[in-house]
């Protein structure tokens, strides 16, 4: 993104270490994968900030107009004049003055942050309903169940996702996070219950707190990647981690939770919620 924005081979960018608190800018929060979204636009804007300053400078000294110049490929080129100009000499030696007095030049350092272009009310309005702050996106989720009548027992035989990420940027990463947020999902809709008593948790290790593991997880897990461009992130992308299993608001149950509620709902048609105490804590 970095070296798109600027206008150099990939190879030219790296990482400046080390990567400490102390010397790193400030990042909300490195949750729920959203950084390639977060911090990648405010890198591809320090990115596009460093490049105006490159042509401003390389314009004052070919007298040109800016508007005639570009950076591709790691060279500073004129589609005016044809003339190019390696863009690591000139970040080495500088630039001489159009009257041949003196030089201009000096440290390149582009600067950005990264704001969902939205105004306060939005952003009142994204507050109420429990939005996250980095950026939204449409999903669609079906789950196949079976119900043991009996026991109470409900299975998932097959779960599909279809995310709208805007630009799949490493689409594998994306198929995984959205598998486990999935599976997140499906435990937290049949398994996970914190139970609360006069105050106190009654089951506050994983011993008694159930969660998902590898034998509850459905034999058929299909993700579905969707992009549409989206006008918030570079190239069109969004974030797409933690949606399977966020609450598009606190009045509203969980994505994944609204397949499986008919399933819950099933059985208790049939038994009483005390048969199955835990039907009426993880629903």
């Amino acid at each position: 993104m970095a070296a798109a924005a600027l206008g150099v081979p990939v190879s030219w960018v790296r990482v400046a270490y080390p990567v400490d608190t102390k010397y790193s800018p400030y990042e909300w929060q490195t949750v729920a994968s959203r950084l390639t979204w977060s911090m990648g636009n405010a890198i591809a804007a320090a990115a596009r900030d460093a490049r105006q300053q490159i042509l401003t400078l390389v314009a004052q000294a070919w007298n040109e107009d800016i508007n005639d110049l570009d950076i591709v490929d790691g060279n500073v080129i004129s589609y005016k004049t044809e003339e190019s100009h390696s863009l690591k000499d000139l970040a080495i030696y500088g630039l001489p003055k159009p009257d041949g007095k003196g030089w201009i030049g000096g440290p390149i350092l582009g600067g950005a942050t990264s704001c969902l272009p939205i105004s306060q009310d939005w952003i009142q309005r994204l507050v109420r309903v429990s939005v996250p702050r980095c950026t939204t996106l449409p999903v669609a989720q079906a789950v196949e169940v079976e119900v043991d009548m009996d026991t109470g027992r409900v299975q998932v035989i097959k779960a599909v996702a279809a995310f709208d990420v805007g630009k799949a940027i490493n689409p594998e990463a994306v198929r995984t996070q959205m598998e486990g947020g999935l599976v997140q999902g499906i435990s937290t809709a049949l398994f996970e219950a914190l139970q609360i008593k006069k105050g106190f948790v009654q089951n506050p290790s994983l011993v008694d707190y159930r969660i998902a593991t590898s034998v509850d997880v459905p034999a058929r897990l299909e993700t579905i990647i969707v992009e549409v461009p989206r006008m918030t992130g570079r190239g069109g992308r969004a974030a797409s981690a933690s949606t399977p299993w966020c609450r598009p608001s606190r009045r509203l149950p969980m994505p994944s939770m609204m397949p499986l509620a008919s399933a819950l709902a099933i059985h208790r048609s049939r038994r009483s919620a005390s048969t199955w105490p835990w039907l009426t804590q993880g629903s």
